[in-house]
C-alpha cells in the first residue's frame, strides 16, 4: 500500500517511448526523436533508481504492459543490479542525446547531467562499499565523473552565493548555482513561504533534531565523532564557530520569545 511502490510513472514513460518509436517517425526530426527519447529514458532511470533505493529488487519493465499479461504483471522482482544496469543505459543515452538547450525552465543536458552525477555517485559508492563489486562501482563512478564534468566545465555554473542568501532568495534567475530553479510568480499563483520559515519574527516551535545538528561537519572536514575536545561541545555558539558555515546560515543562536521553542 506504499505510495512509493507505484509504477504509474514507469508505465506512462514506457508508453511515451513506444509512441515516439512507432508513431513519430516522419513527424519528429531525428534530432527531436533522439531528444524526447532521451527525456523519457532520463525520467525512467530516475524512477527506477528511487524504487531500487527503497526496495532493492523490483520488477523491471521497459515496455507497456497490458492487463491480460498476467505473467508479466505478477512476475518476480528483478535483481537490483540488473535494474541498475538498465538505469545506467538510460542515463548514458540521455546524457548523449538530450538537447543542450531547450529553452528556459525546460530539461536540458546540463540538468540531466546534474541528476546523473547524483544517481551514479550513489550507486557507485553502494557497489564499492556494500556489495564490494569494484567493476560495477567503477562503471557508475566514471559515469558520475563524466556527468559532473559536463556541468563543471561548461562555464555556466559556479559556487558563488552565500548559503543563506541562496536559500532565502525571491529570484534565482541568472544565479550560477542553480541548474534548474523554480520561477516564483504571484500572478501565476506560484509562491513560497520562505519568509514564514526564516524571518525570525513569527512564532514557531519547529526545531532541529539532535541527529541533524550532529550531521554538520567541522570546518576541518571532520565529523563530530572525530572532533577535538575543544570542538566537541554541542553548545550552539561553539558550533557556529567550529562547523561548516552552512550551520550558522541555518540556525539562529539568539532566538526571540516568539521562536525560542525552535532553538
Amino acid at each position: 500500500n506504499s505510495s512509493i511502490w507505484s509504477y504509474t510513472t514507469i508505465r506512462s514513460i514506457n508508453i511515451m517511448l513506444d509512441r515516439i518509436d512507432t508513431r513519430m517517425t516522419g513527424i519528429l526530426t531525428p534530432n527531436a526523436q533522439a531528444h524526447w527519447t532521451g527525456i523519457g529514458r532520463f525520467f525512467r532511470a530516475m524512477r527506477y533508481a528511487q524504487l531500487v533505493e527503497s526496495y532493492g529488487d523490483v520488477p523491471y519493465y521497459t515496455r507497456e504492459v497490458f492487463n491480460n499479461e498476467l505473467d508479466e504483471l505478477y512476475k518476480p522482482r528483478t535483481p537490483r543490479n540488473e535494474v541498475m544496469d538498465g538505469v545506467y543505459d538510460d542515463l548514458k543515452f540521455a546524457l548523449q542525446n538530450v538537447r543542450l538547450d531547450d529553452g528556459d525552465q525546460n530539461v536540458n543536458r546540463y540538468i540531466v547531467a546534474g541528476f546523473v552525477s547524483r544517481i551514479a555517485l550513489k550507486e557507485g559508492t553502494w557497489q564499492k562499499y556494500y556489495y564490494k563489486n569494484n567493476e560495477q562501482a567503477r562503471k557508475f563512478l566514471e559515469l558520475a565523473v563524466e556527468a559532473a564534468d559536463l556541468d563543471m566545465s561548461s562555464g555556466k555554473y559556479d559556487i558563488n552565493t552565500d548559503y543563506r542568501t541562496l536559500f532565502t532568495s525571491k529570484e534565482l534567475k541568472g544565479n550560477k548555482e542553480c541548474v534548474l530553479y523554480r520561477n516564483y510568480d504571484p500572478a501565476a499563483g506560484v509562491t513560497h513561504a520562505i519568509a514564514s520559515y526564516g524571518n525570525l519574527a513569527e512564532s514557531t516551535l519547529n526545531g532541529p533534531t539532535s541527529d541533524l545538528i550532529k550531521s554538520y561537519i567541522l570546518t576541518t572536514g571532520d565529523v563530530w565523532q572525530n572532533a577535538t575536545a575543544a570542538n566537541a561541545s554541542f553548545n550552539l555558539d561553539n558550533m557556529i564557530a567550529t562547523r561548516d558555515s552552512r550551520f550558522e546560515a541555518t540556525f539562529y543562536s539568539k532566538p526571540s520569545a516568539l521562536n525560542r521553542g525552535a532553538f
